[in-house]
């Protein structure tokens, strides 16, 4: 009756999802800059599955990357209520100029935007190694994770 698919599905480092959304409520959203036209997310996580339907095992390949210094625009996207640092807040060696690389400011992504720079790890149960990012693009996706980072 159900099937488990056992085949490789592409999927993007950069998820542009403002195609799927009513573009006059994404607007009106508080943490969407007026003439924002893309609604960009970038893969930072993968959960692959070796098995059938009623058992097998479970991977993960996780992206690590620097923390975001306060004033990153990645911050821009929490509520206005929500818990922001400061600029210059944190860490004394943390210096307070937001590394922006893959990023503009603020007015819109480049067309060509890229995944923010970080190391790709695959985890199992006893294992954690780090892997280039051509293997991870090749994974049979069970679930993928994205944060928004326009």
């Amino acid at each position: 009756m159900f099937r488990k698919m056992s085949k490789h599905v592409d999927f993007p480092t950069i998820l542009d999802l403002a195609p799927f959304c009513a573009m006059d409520k994404l607007k009106k959203l508080p943490n969407v800059a007026r003439g924002q036209n893309e609604l960009l997310y970038s893969l930072f996580g993968i959960v692959e599955h070796s098995g059938g339907m009623h058992g097998g095992h479970y991977v993960a390949y996780v992206k690590v990357r620097q923390p975001v210094k306060p004033g990153d625009p990645r911050w821009w996207f929490l509520p206005k209520s929500a818990n922001i640092p400061a600029p210059g807040s944190g860490d004394a060696d943390v210096d307070s100029e937001s590394d922006l690389s893959g990023y503009e400011s603020g007015e819109g992504a480049a067309p060509s935007m890229e995944a923010p720079p970080g190391k790709w790890y695959y985890v199992s149960d006893s294992l954690v190694s780090e892997v280039s990012e051509e293997k991870v693009l090749r994974a049979q996706a069970y679930l993928l994770f994205y944060e928004r980072v326009l």
